[in-house]
């Protein structure tokens, strides 16, 4: 069914492209880079007044920035597209320090929300979970004898500032990692009646790295190089998933 007139021209005025041109599958990147263009095989980059698109074999590539509001409200845009399932690849920080790694995608079974920067700042508890798709997560999680793929419990917060600081004072609520978008993403496909899941990997431990040294030039160059590893690894699971199914 073509899309409403005034959607049509919101969506593309949004998302730099016509709602049609969207795929049924879309790969959600909070951050965009040459790097991940190439690893994604990502054509026709476009940039809209908010988001930015681009289409790959498979998907829709979809950069939306950092945090849920953005996050959540492209995934509410693409109700009416003929998109089906979301995935969100992007970085996230281990809670603990054994549960670093640099070699395994965390697949996000359930994520509990804290995405308030005041809520963080007053160290309020999460106040709702939100899960991924089931079918969809069990299906990539059978592709762990593949792909270094391990499950985790995250905590989606609202602030890189106060994360270090709320977590330490918290403990983290028993979560394993903590990132900025996957509950809002879970949130909002649930509301939109879409399957998501969420693929993240870790730049660091966030409660014993400062803030000031993650962002340095050292640290970025590091993120910069696991950013394009783990994206050609999430190529590759994404396109052995959906392409075989």
């Amino acid at each position: 069914m073509p899309a409403r007139p005034n959607f049509s021209r919101a969506f593309q005025a949004l998302f730099g492209t016509d709602p049609q041109n969207i795929k049924s599958v879309c790969l959600l990147v909070p951050f965009a880079s040459s790097g991940l263009f190439k690893a994604f095989r990502v054509k026709n980059y476009t940039k809209g007044a908010i988001y930015s698109s681009g289409q790959s074999d498979f998907f829709t590539f979809i950069h939306t920035r950092m945090g849920s509001p953005f996050a959540g409200d492209a995934v509410l845009h693409l109700k009416d597209t003929p998109c089906r399932y979301v995935i969100l690849f992007g970085a996230c920080g281990a809670l603990q320090k054994h549960f670093f790694s640099e070699k395994e995608l965390f697949l996000i079974d359930k994520a509990h929300v804290q995405d308030s920067f005041i809520g963080m700042l007053e160290k309020k508890p999460p106040f709702e979970v939100f899960f991924s798709d089931r079918s969809l997560f069990q299906g990539l999680l059978d592709l762990k004898n593949e792909f270094p793929i391990k499950t985790a419990n995250c905590l989606t917060v609202g602030s890189l500032r106060l994360e270090k600081n709320f977590l330490n004072n918290t403990g983290g609520f028993g979560c394993d990692i903590a990132d900025m978008e996957s509950a809002a993403v879970f949130a909002a496909a649930k509301s939109a009646h879409l399957k998501a899941a969420s693929l993240l990997f870790a730049t660091d431990c966030v409660t014993s790295f400062p803030l000031e040294e993650a962002l340095s030039k050292r640290n970025l160059g590091k993120m910069i190089q696991k950013t394009q590893k783990f994206s050609l690894m999430a190529y590759e699971i994404l396109k052995l998933f959906f392409l075989k199914r």
